[in-house]
């Protein structure tokens, strides 16, 4: 029986001799200083979640042995990483906006850059915008606005905003029944729609539940419904887009990442088709691809949007943009 320290020396070494992962490598296909952090940060996330120790007890108790049922699933993550398959499914959690989610194979793996969208829009609310009436006209408080999320997913934004915006009304939708159930049980897991009661979730694809042609196939209360906000983190990466062969990317589910013909395919339907459901002054925030800007822009434009703005993440990438209506 080892102990947490020789594990965690064990998971290094496993890891850079079978590294498949996609990470900071040096010119001569080695471990430069980053890469070799971000292996041992690795392995200290899956020794610490495998052992029940923290990662600072890996350090202080690194001479207890680790049972053999946390060393068997340690190693097999190890191998597993070595491979290239992402923490989040390997431990089946990732945390945004300091909310534990639950996540595997069928969401895609909440990222920091999404944060943008829930300041986005807790930036509208907080000017006023949104009464929850539909006359849009700013003077009333927007704590009570009704928000669409379209393509949920793990439920993370919707989630977010329910813990932020608790009078706020909120529908989640996403057309995977897969991930309505993962981004549902994460809401019973933190309680936060049984507590403020605001988060609906929804089996659609994109506006289809809202439409009124598709009354027959949907519940009669979703059909035509009008939103103060409507927030979106649609596919937005190309077919042929090499990213999709590294890293995480290759792991994820590829319907809520590839947009045909050009990467913008579901960006225009959800631009073009958002008037149509939002209330006067109502506003639509979506997130792109980091060179997507200029064109994303263009859409709002076209379909009658105005005072669009583009936010950048933390790495100076046009990654979310808003527009009123």
């Amino acid at each position: 029986m080892k102990t947490v320290g020789e594990w965690r020396e064990w998971g290094q070494a496993r890891i850079n001799k079978h590294d498949k992962r996609g990470g900071q490598q040096d010119k001569h296909g080695g471990h430069d200083k980053r890469g070799k952090l971000e292996i041992l940060r690795d392995v200290e996330i899956l020794l610490a979640e495998a052992s029940g120790l923290s990662t600072a007890a890996l350090i202080a108790d690194r001479e207890k042995l680790l049972p053999s049922k946390s060393a068997d699933v340690f190693a097999d993550w190890i191998t597993r990483r070595a491979n290239g398959e992402p923490i989040a499914y390997l431990i089946g959690c990732k945390e945004f906006w300091s909310i534990r989610l639950r996540v595997n194979r069928a969401v895609l793996i909440p990222r920091t850059e999404s944060e943008l969208l829930v300041e986005e829009v807790l930036r509208y609310v907080a000017d006023g915008h949104g009464n929850g009436n539909g006359n849009g006209n700013g003077s009333g408080s927007g704590a009570h606005a009704k928000i669409l999320e379209l393509g949920t997913g793990s439920g993370a934004i919707a989630l977010a905003l329910a813990r932020e915006l608790p009078q706020c009304t909120i529908t989640a939708c996403d057309n995977c029944a897969a991930a309505l159930a993962v981004a549902a049980e994460n809401g019973r897991a933190h309680k936060i729609d049984n507590v403020a009661k605001n988060i609906e979730w929804i089996l659609s694809d994109w506006f289809g539940a809202f439409s009124a042609k598709n009354v027959a196939r949907h519940d009669a209360r979703h059909v035509a419904r009008h939103f103060d906000v409507i927030v979106a983190n649609p596919p937005y990466i190309a077919p042929n887009d090499p990213h999709l062969t590294r890293g995480d990317l290759r792991f994820e589910p590829q319907a809520a990442l590839v947009s045909k013909p050009d990467g913008l395919g579901d960006l225009t339907q959800i631009i073009a088709s958002a008037p149509a459901h939002l209330n006067a002054h109502g506003i639509l925030v979506v997130e792109h691809g980091y060179e997507q800007g200029d064109a994303v822009r263009e859409l709002f434009a076209q379909h009658g949007f105005h005072a669009v703005q583009t936010c950048r993440d933390l790495a100076g990438h046009e990654r979310v943009t808003g527009g009123h209506i």
